[in-house]
């Protein structure tokens, strides 16, 4: 079973060779959107797949060159990586759009409570510092 799973031999020039797909890939990935974005006509969801070529290139030759599996299950390892980084790419886009307003009601909030006077009878800065620095923020439309 542990055959089936694993090659046997990890040799350090193996090794490296990993690490030099992966530099490769970390190198291609970012560059490939400015190129792909020349493409007319490709819906969005096959352009982030198109980004997420390379990493998967060098999924489906590792899992080829250090496993007993057959070919097939490469292939399906390539492409389950695929999806996983459009599933990524769409989770932070989702979370990027319900945050974008959390960092003005923040500041808003911040700005209150600069304004609301302290213990000494001044802007509730020397709170603050005895504190430690931190400002305790109100949750959204409630009450300190």
């Amino acid at each position: 079973m542990t055959q089936a799973i694993t090659s046997t031999d990890t040799s350090r020039n193996n090794l490296l060779m990993v690490a030099a797909g992966g530099l490769v890939s970390g190198i291609l990935t970012p560059l490939l959107p400015t190129l792909i974005d020349q493409i007319v006509g490709l819906p969005g969801q096959l352009r982030i797949s198109l980004i997420a070529v390379p990493f998967a290139v060098l999924v489906f030759i590792l899992v080829r060159r250090f496993s007993a599996n057959p070919r097939w299950a490469a292939g399906l390892a390539a492409i389950i990586t695929m999806v996983a980084f459009v599933c990524a790419v769409n989770a932070a886009i989702f979370i990027d759009g319900q945050t974008a307003g959390a960092a003005t009601d923040h500041a808003i909030s911040a700005r209150r409570i600069d304004r609301r006077p302290g213990r000494d009878g001044r802007d509730g800065a020397g709170d603050r510092a005895a504190a430690g620095g931190a400002a305790h923020v109100p949750p959204r439309g409630g009450r300190c």
